[in-house]
């Protein structure tokens, strides 16, 4: 009679592991510990073989750098620095279509950024009423009160009574933005944002790929995970009767997505109603002025679209490229892309870490094998205070970043590129009269034109280099706009050109 199989199996596998001996259960009958043991066996093999493939992978990807066919480039900066954006830049770039699957989730996106916008405006001018005593008086003729005559008609009416009315007429868009949330999140996480509020923590009850960020302006945010922005999709197919909508979803994977305008859940509908009190309430001269008053500057932050609200109120609004570019949707952790090979034959791989202070620990693990860093600085926010810090300027949070990538000894030979950022937002503050020197006391008495300030700022940024970096490796430094497509674009292309030159060079010597 041939000897039996598994039998031997589990007793080579027993005396293998000693573990076997403690955790076996007491009361296990002969059948039991068979099948138990061979679906360890199975188990273990399963494991071996995952081990396996993730050695192949990792060996591909080594043969690949190797032979200058992948460049693996990491994007560094604070929060809101300008990463998510140039990432999608190079999407434009490498894989065009994908924009297409994504657009009606990051149509959620953009209508989530338009309502917070409304909700900011409407608790600034709320702020502000407060600060002011017998709100219901004739107006005041004081300019620097919420009741100037400034542009005052409000059509008759006092400023409180005006804000009332306004933050009535636009209630439905209180709730909109948790129905937007609970779209891009999932019915199964709808318990998680509910429970937000309640919560004291940084991060207040995330399930490990959404949540919502604590503070003055808690903020919706999603981790590295691609399923929110295929969200829409998913949520129309959960309606099917009888049908798997994750293996459906997969079975799209590719196609252009499109909106069930017939949904009458959408949260287009209530954007469209509630467009004309939207445009009313940003046109309103004296809501601007107050807004300036308070320095609640929308424009200069990300995922700014009041002034494209004719098109963006719209029934049937999808948004274009430029308005994805714009779009702000807040990550936290580490997101990786790998985009096709391009007409060259290479692979880019792009990894977008989190810029908030308490995510930068996730920055020092990529540092050991990556070909190239891109910094992002922006310059914009010179008198702005870091989230994170409100005694640190966010303009110096970025120079201490800078020198600690240009002192890392991890990244002693790798190839440095300093996005000087949203220029277009610094030109337009300095037409705007704020002076530099109130808030970098070290510009001193140059003169406060856009010229001279990137100049400062630029040679701020080289010198950091120069003193800090102890080796020769190149620095490539360009002062741009990443939501500019056609200049980001052809500095992308600039850099890659450089960046596989390098590649190929080190690759060469290896």
């Amino acid at each position: 009679m041939p000897p039996n199989t598994t039998t031997s199996t589990i007793s080579s596998l027993e005396m293998d592991d000693p573990w076997h001996t403690i955790l076996r259960p007491d009361d296990e009958t002969p059948e039991q510990r068979s099948e138990r043991l061979a679906a360890e066996s199975q188990a273990r093999e399963l494991s071996d073989l995952i081990d396996h493939n993730i050695q192949r992978e990792a060996q591909e990807e080594t043969n690949k750098r190797l032979r200058g066919r992948m460049v693996r480039v990491l994007l560094l900066g604070q929060s809101e620095s300008g990463k998510s954006t140039l990432q999608r830049q190079f999407t434009l770039i490498h894989a065009p279509d994908t924009f297409d699957i994504e657009r009606p989730s990051l149509r959620l996106v953009i209508f989530l950024n338009v309502v917070r916008s409304v909700q900011r405006i409407l608790k600034s001018l709320k702020t502000a009423l407060d600060r002011v005593e017998d709100v219901n008086d004739p107006i005041s003729p004081s300019p620097s009160s919420p009741r100037s005559p400034v542009n005052p008609p409000l059509n008759g009416k006092s400023p409180a009574t005006y804000v009332n009315e306004m933050t009535l007429r636009l209630s439905p868009i209180t709730g909109l933005e948790q129905m937007i949330i609970n779209t891009l999140v999932g019915v199964e996480e709808q318990h998680v944002q509910q429970s937000a509020s309640s919560s004291k923590s940084t991060v207040i009850k995330s399930s490990g790929l959404t949540g919502v960020l604590e503070g003055s302006d808690r903020e919706f945010f999603v981790r590295p995970n691609a399923t929110w922005k295929r969200a829409t999709l998913l949520s129309k197919l959960k309606g099917k009767g009888g049908e798997n909508p994750r293996a459906s979803m997969d079975s799209t994977a590719g196609r252009p997505a499109t909106v069930d305008w017939s949904d009458k859940d959408d949260p287009g509908h209530i954007i469209h109603m509630c467009g004309p009190e939207i445009i009313a309430l940003w046109s309103e001269p004296w809501v601007r002025s107050q807004l300036r008053h308070m320095r609640v500057r929308l424009e200069e932050g990300s995922g700014f679209f009041l002034n494209d609200l004719d098109r963006i109120t719209a029934t049937r609004y999808l948004p274009t490229d430029d308005d994805i570019l714009r779009a702000r949707i807040k990550t936290v952790g580490v997101s990786e892309y790998v985009f096709p090979r391009d007409i060259k034959g290479v692979e880019w791989k792009i990894y977008d870490v989190g810029g908030a202070r308490s995510q930068r620990h996730a920055w020092v693990p990529y540092f050991d094998n990556v070909d190239a860093i891109i910094f992002l600085a922006p310059l914009s926010p010179f008198d702005t205070a870091l989230a994170e810090d409100r005694k640190l300027n966010c303009l110096e949070d970025s120079l201490l970043l800078w020198k600690e990538i240009c002192t890392n000894k991890l990244l002693l030979n790798v190839p440095l590129v300093l996005f000087l950022n949203k220029s277009d937002l610094l030109r337009k503050k300095l037409e705007d009269g704020i002076q530099v020197r109130k808030y970098v006391v070290s510009y001193g008495d140059r003169p406060n034109t856009y010229d001279e300030v990137e100049q400062y700022f630029k040679a701020k940024f080289d010198a950091i280099f120069r003193q800090q970096s102890s080796s020769r490796r190149p620095v490539f430094t360009h002062i741009t706009s990443c939501v500019n497509r056609q200049t980001t674009s052809a500095i992308i292309g600039h850099i890659q050109d450089i960046l596989l030159r390098a590649n190929l060079e080190t690759s060469a010597l290896m």
